[in-house]
């Protein structure tokens, strides 16, 4: 009878625990719930778009290529300026007008192993007076029954050269762990850093910001602006992510960034040509897919698993990328995501 008694003792403990872990589970889900910043509404304007006729592999002369595109303008009677490349074994990338007007919207959907665990909308503008990027967008996240969203705006400000003047970024998390980031440059220097750990960095013309993957649009403009290097290489000021992130390194990272190769997308059931980057840094290689000035995706993929941003808007189903000696291997053959 007492070792029944004991029994019966231990299962009634075992039981409340049991209940009381069952009950704090479920009121950290409800914080977590309750805590996390509401879905973002889409921005009015970003829907998915068509594929300009002149993108298709079916309709464009192999030596011509377009320059910044405005696929995301607005305006249905949007431009397009085209300049002239030359491809072969030493193909360089014709100078864009850097004074040429730029404008477009996107949508970009974040991928990690095919899920999707956040998107963006931004807007790009550039003249001869510098540029402008902004952006809202939220990351999510999976823990215990809850989906945590982090929701954040982005601005960045560049001067006539394209240097940047200021950047903002707000993160609104749970449970107090979203945070500001703002950056104001004085005769292109501005401090990074708190307290003891802050210093003092010099921006040039190769400088780029690297907040969240909206930043990533400014790259093949940059591209374009003219360089017959076979690679260029630009200084990373990383400002952007989820909190967390260390932005106290001893020295600004690089970006190493080859020209372009023509690269065969299918998507929508056309075959469509672009323009790939091989980007080489400190996180790794990832491929980068433009049209002349106009981002299109950031692809990755190795051991620990992929990673993809998609313009949304004109890819609303994915992509496959072809197969070809360009290609790097683990990318090739793939739909993303």
């Amino acid at each position: 009878m007492k070792v029944r008694g004991k029994k019966r003792r231990w299962l009634w403990i075992a039981g409340i625990a049991v209940a009381v872990l069952i009950l704090l589970i479920g009121a950290l889900v409800l914080v977590l719930r309750f805590t996390s910043p509401p879905p973002l509404t889409p921005a009015a304007g970003i829907e998915p778009t068509e594929i300009p006729t002149s993108w298709l592999a079916s309709s464009e002369d192999p030596t011509e290529v377009e320059a910044p595109s405005a696929v995301g303008q607005p305006s249905d009677e949007a431009e397009l300026t085209t300049a002239a490349v030359e491809r072969g074994a030493e193909a360089d990338v014709e100078s864009v007008d850097a004074r040429a007007d730029f404008d477009t919207l996107g949508s970009i959907i974040f991928y990690g192993d095919g899920r999707a665990f956040g998107e963006e909308t931004y807007s790009l503008h550039i003249d001869a007076e510098g540029g402008a990027l902004r952006s809202t967008g939220e990351f999510r996240f999976k823990v215990v029954l809850a989906t945590i969203r982090l929701a954040f705006e982005q601005s960045l400000q560049l001067d006539a050269d394209l240097v940047p003047l200021t950047y903002a970024a707000s993160y609104d998390a749970p449970l107090g762990m979203g945070r500001e980031v703002r950056i104001d440059v004085t005769d292109r220097e501005t401090s990074i850093g708190l307290g003891e750990e802050a210093r003092f960095v010099t921006l040039t013309d190769r400088t780029v910001i690297q907040g969240t993957f909206s930043t990533y649009a400014l790259l093949p403009y940059f591209m374009t602006r003219g360089s017959n290097e076979s690679e260029r290489t630009f200084d990373v000021l990383v400002l952007g992510g989820p909190p967390g992130d260390n932005q106290n390194s001893e020295a600004l990272p690089t970006m190493r960034i080859e020209q372009p190769v023509q690269l065969s997308l299918l998507a929508r059931g056309q075959e469509i040509l672009v323009d790939g980057y091989t980007v080489r840094s400190d996180m790794g290689e990832t491929l980068l897919l433009a049209k002349g000035a106009e981002f299109l995706a950031l692809l990755a993929a190795g051991e620990e698993g992929s990673l993809a941003a998609i313009r949304s808007d004109l890819f609303p189903d994915g992509f496959e990328l072809e197969a070809s000696a360009a290609v790097p291997e683990n990318l090739a053959g793939r739909r993303f995501p």
